[in-house]
């Protein structure tokens, strides 16, 4: 892990210094950005983080490839590298996009099937800011259509009853205390998120952007529990930067807050819900990135 972590920061600085590949249409950027934690739609995943990304795009059209290095709390003793591939086409500020998720973990990176932790998600979204100048607010949605977003429900008949357990013998299975138990299955949630932000253009390359992110029912944001929830509410700061006519500059600050199951107790410290996540209600994190474009 620490020869893939190096490998890539010292491709980064090797393509530093060098332009953009120019072709007739064709747009290019790559880049990396260094966040002291990984905060993704109210979740905490992950301490310090590394996260390269590189794209190009034709009318419209735009395949990118984002990575993210980053330990899963700052021991910096267990690492789940991320590799995510998005397909996705903008028309007049509206657009549309397939994202796949990979976790290098031991599965094969096309797979969704099984025990799988591979993911599928398609979207959309509107951004005001291409439309009209002005106007910085944005729409998106994004729903998991395959892979990994399962919960365990009783299985049902044909009539909506529950079926009971039955043993070799056919007799129904009884827990400790005497109870019928039932046949359970695994459903696929389609874990969906919806999120609105508002940019506010400020003097000097300054920005701030309110977000409010929300999913209508159980999914995997609320850990497969409950229905509708606010799960993300954050403001973000930034400080953006051109120079030297392809490169760019990006600073920023972000506080984050996941209303769903927000108690005292897990407000600011883990409180283990779930191993491959820093289950803290309040996030804040700083980062800075350059892209060459």
């Amino acid at each position: 892990m620490k020869k893939l972590f190096l490998s890539l920061s010292m491709l980064l600085v090797a393509l530093l210094p060098a332009r953009a590949f120019e072709f007739p249409g064709f747009e290019w950027e790559v880049g990396a950005e260094v966040t002291s934690k990984y905060l993704w739609r109210g979740m905490n995943l992950g301490g310090l983080a590394f996260q390269p990304t590189a794209s190009v795009g034709y009318g419209g059209a735009k395949l990118e490839v984002w990575a993210n290095l980053s330990p899963n709390d700052y021991t910096f003793k267990e690492f789940t590298p991320e590799l995510d591939l998005t397909l996705s086409y903008q028309l007049k500020g509206i657009w549309v996009s397939i994202n796949h998720q990979h976790y290098f973990n031991g599965y094969k990176y096309f797979d969704y099937k099984g025990e799988t932790t591979n993911q599928l998600e398609v979207g959309a979204g509107i951004d005001f800011q291409d439309l009209f100048d002005k106007i910085g607010l944005r729409f998106s949605w994004q729903t998991y259509v395959a892979g990994d977003d399962h919960y365990e429900t009783d299985k049902l008949d044909a009539n909506g009853n529950k079926i009971a357990m039955l043993d070799e013998n056919g007799s129904i299975v009884l827990d400790e205390n005497g109870n019928t138990m039932y046949e359970t299955e695994m459903k696929r949630a389609y874990s969906t998120y919806f999120e609105v932000a508002y940019k506010f253009g400020l003097p000097l390359g300054f920005s701030l952007t309110p977000i409010v992110g929300f999913t209508p029912k159980k999914s995997m944001y609320t850990f497969y529990e409950g229905n509708f929830a606010v799960n993300n509410i954050a403001l973000r700061a930034d400080f953006d930067f051109e120079f030297a006519n392809h490169f760019a500059l990006n600073v920023y600050a972000q506080m984050m807050m996941n209303t769903y199951g927000m108690k005292r107790e897990n407000l600011f410290i883990n409180s283990g819900v779930i191993p491959w996540a820093n289950d803290t209600r309040w996030n804040f994190a700083i980062g800075a990135g350059i892209w060459i474009f």
